[in-house]
């Protein structure tokens, strides 16, 4: 339950964080920063998962 919980306010906070700097950003750059967010999340997760110690690799 509390995986749910934190799912949920995490998601709300991130809406509501994207949504009060896209009013103070120019539209080109929001487009830019909106594009490359799947990057974000990509170099985090490896950041998180290396920094658990796991060997990351290409190939199996």
């Amino acid at each position: 339950m509390w995986l749910i919980v934190s799912i949920v306010i995490a998601t709300i906070l991130r809406f509501a964080l994207q949504f009060v700097g896209q009013k103070y950003v120019p539209v080109c750059n929001a487009a830019i920063i909106m594009i490359l967010e799947p990057v974000f999340t990509t170099l985090a997760g490896v950041i998180v998962y290396l920094g658990d110690g796991q060997n990351v690799s290409v190939v199996s």
